[in-house]
């Protein structure tokens, strides 16, 4: 179990896949995310935000941190290319991570979608 307070229930969606006529994923579609995942118990958290240079692009970082209990099955089909609600904000995944090492705990780094 997690030692932090989960104040909150997060939803991780996945994209169907969907183009427009042009071809280009369909992301600002509501109904073409899957629900992966609902009413995970979470801890949302502030991260330092900013900018970091990678491959000479500038991208912004993460603006929060995740913290939810690691569960079989459904924790390990969570991943980079899906994103999450929480608080009726939505948030891009950027990166999934393992902190204690034996799979209690998942720290999932996002940034918030605008």
């Amino acid at each position: 179990m997690t030692t932090r307070a989960s104040r909150y229930v997060a939803t991780f969606s996945r994209h169907n896949g969907n183009v427009d006529n042009t071809g280009n994923p369909t992301y600002s579609i509501p109904a073409d995310w899957d629900v992966v995942a609902d009413d995970i118990p979470v801890s949302l958290m502030g991260a330092g935000g900013g900018e970091a240079a990678y491959d000479r692009q500038q991208t912004e970082r993460s603006t929060h941190n995740l913290y939810c209990d690691y569960w079989d099955g459904v924790s390990a089909g969570i991943d980079v290319t899906m994103r999450v609600q929480v608080n009726g904000e939505t948030f891009s995944i950027v990166h999934i991570g393992n902190p204690d090492g034996i799979q209690r705990e998942m720290e999932i780094e996002v940034k918030r979608e605008v």
